[in-house]
This record gives C-alpha cells, sequence and structure tokens, in this order.
C-alpha cells in the first residue's frame, strides 16, 4: 500500500503505510480516521493524529500539525494485547494448579492424622 496525502488548506501532509494500518487478530487493516460531520467540520482520529507533532492554538483558534521524525513500525497494538492476555492466562492457570497441589497435600495429611 502506498502513503496517504491529504491537503488542508493548501498545505500537503502525507502518512507513510506504516502509520495508518493496523495489525490485529485477523490481519492487517486500514485504521485512519477521518470524519466529515454533518456541521461541515473534520474530525481526524488518533490514527491520523498521531503522525504529526499537534499544536492547538486557542488564541488564534487554529491548529498546527507538523510531520514527526516517529516513523512507527506496523501497530500492533492487537497483537500485543493478546500475548498479554495469554501471558496472564498462563500465570493464573500455573497458579491454580500450585494452589491445587498444595490443598490436595495438605487434605491428605489432614486425613492420615485423624
Amino acid at each position: 500500500m502506498g502513503s496517504l496525502n491529504f491537503t488542508i488548506d493548501a498545505l500537503n501532509y502525507t502518512i507513510p503505510p506504516d502509520g495508518y494500518l493496523v495489525s490485529g487478530i485477523y490481519g492487517t487493516s486500514c485504521g485512519v480516521t477521518v470524519v466529515k460531520s454533518e456541521t461541515n467540520d473534520t474530525i481526524f482520529g488518533a490514527p491520523f493524529l498521531r503522525n504529526f507533532f499537534t499544536v492547538i492554538d486557542y488564541s488564534n483558534n487554529q491548529i498546527l500539525l507538523a510531520p514527526t521524525s516517529y516513523t512507527p513500525k506496523l501497530y500492533n497494538l492487537h497483537k500485543w494485547i493478546s500475548v498479554s492476555v495469554g501471558m496472564l492466562c498462563l500465570i493464573l492457570y500455573i497458579l491454580f494448579l500450585t494452589f491445587l497441589y498444595i490443598w490436595r497435600n495438605r487434605r491428605q495429611r489432614s486425613i492420615k492424622v485423624a
């Protein structure tokens, strides 16, 4: 996939593929969020804005964008979350088995003593 180019007020903004592709459980998908509202305003989502240094100038009622030197690898949050949840489940399973083992040994000892 190629870069995405936007022209806003005669200024060109480019997002490379690594800046708008999202890798998830079901493969790679496009993740840029730009929405045109009914009031003729444009709403830019986080996948768009993370590619630019953003300055919100309230006194002059403007938003300034500049390209960042941040060039992300394929955005991989879903995979990271999946691995983290998997590791957490594994740790909980091991703790459960350890608890069960200790509980059974203590129970068998108390039965033998009685």
